[in-house]
């Protein structure tokens, strides 16, 4: 499968380890990184920055510059690996946050992807930790705020960059990123330095935004009437190694173990 040209850049939380030793550590892998003060601004290198609510010892976030394509995904790869080994550590406190840049999409296609995210929102909740379903800076996207979003369309599609800055942007897909950043947020994942988990969950990302750009005319309304577009499963459009870490994490799932057990009790 072709991997999409679609830029994407990731925020990593971590803790336990100095910001010179992150430095240090990307620097011995050729990758320029720089300590700044806290900002929101792109920039063409991996930076540092603190985050309050990332809590331990040497608390920071890393944020990548824009990065696309395989040879994107490998340099993430190698960065995680990096600061891993160098010492750094997640806790409770971390996300791994994923922007993927939708500047080229209509409305229709931004709020399409929440609309499908939100169609399988259980289903990816088996991916994650239990305590990035429902906390305080993922909230969930289906239900009453998806329900708001739909109602205010005719807005939204005047003016989205005005209607962005009015959304809540601590939600599991943050389409209030679009007014500062141009890009989509999934917010969801939690904190890790683990390079397959980064790896995988940034590609699902990639290629969730980049399959719908091809299935939703920007004209189209079926975010509307589709909820849960019925013609697609969750792994449409995406990579089979991708589908096939997904699948085994899900399969050990609570509600896996939940279902397993049912069926055990009512063949008994």
């Amino acid at each position: 499968m072709t991997f999409p040209k679609r830029k994407f850049g990731v925020e990593i939380e971590y803790h336990g380890i100095p910001r010179g030793n992150v430095i240090a550590a990307l620097k011995a892998i050729g990758v320029k990184c720089v300590a700044e003060n806290y900002n929101h601004n792109a920039k063409r290198y991996w930076k540092i920055v603190s985050d309050a609510s990332v809590q331990g010892v040497y608390p920071a976030e890393l944020v990548s510059p824009p990065l696309s394509g395989r040879r994107g995904i490998s340099t993430l790869r190698k960065v995680v690996t990096a600061i891993r080994e160098a010492g750094a550590h997640v806790n409770d406190s971390c996300g791994f946050h994923v922007h993927i840049d939708s500047r080229d999409l209509h409305p229709n296609q931004i709020m399409a992807v929440v609309r499908r995210y939100a169609a399988f929102e259980k289903r990816v909740d088996n991916f994650m930790s239990i305590q990035r379903t429902n906390c305080q800076w993922a909230k969930r996207v289906n239900g009453r705020y998806l329900n708001s979003l739909i109602q205010n369309h005719n807005f939204w599609n005047r003016e989205f960059k005005d209607f962005a800055r009015l959304c809540d942007r601590y939600r599991k897909v943050n389409i209030a990123s679009f007014a500062r950043h141009g890009t989509i947020e999934f917010r969801q994942h939690e904190g890790t330095v683990d390079p397959e988990k980064v790896v995988n969950w940034t590609q699902f990302c990639v290629h969730l935004v980049d399959q719908i750009s091809k299935d939703i005319e920007p004209s189209s309304q079926k975010h509307l009437i589709m909820p849960t577009l019925k013609n697609r499963s969750l792994w449409h459009g995406m990579p089979e190694d991708v589908a096939k870490y997904y699948k085994k994490i899900a399969a050990k799932s609570p509600s896996a173990k939940k279902k397993k057990m049912k069926k055990a009790c009512i063949s008994d």
